[in-house]
């Protein structure tokens, strides 16, 4: 047994491994984003299904909007925090922050 016989050997199960990992994870009809508007209800009724699925995007969407505007609000906050800081650090301390490099020139 030669390492050019243990390196194919090692190459031939990566290739069939990676053929399984693909042929359990390939989508299959994936709608991505048209989920959100028309939202996979399994096995509802029409009637039911039609009233649902406007119901279920709303909220979907209502959703995606209240997190979007909380993570808007919680970046805010943190450029707020740091601006707070800098001014506390400059004014009160009277710390001089700069990017130059100290006995540098420049």
């Amino acid at each position: 047994m030669t390492l050019r016989d243990d390196f194919a050997r090692v190459a031939r199960g990566l290739a069939d491994e990676a053929r399984r990992v693909w042929s359990e994870t390939r989508p299959n009809d994936n709608r991505a984003l048209a989920e959100i508007f028309r939202p996979e209800l399994g096995p509802t009724p029409e009637p039911l299904r039609r009233l649902l699925e406007p119901v279920v995007a709303v909220a979907a969407l209502t959703a995606l909007g209240a997190l979007g505007g909380v993570g808007a609000a919680a970046l805010a906050v943190l450029l707020l925090a740091g601006a707070l800081a800098y001014l506390i650090i400059t004014y009160v301390f009277g710390v001089e922050l700069g990017l130059n490099v100290p006995g540098r020139p420049g």
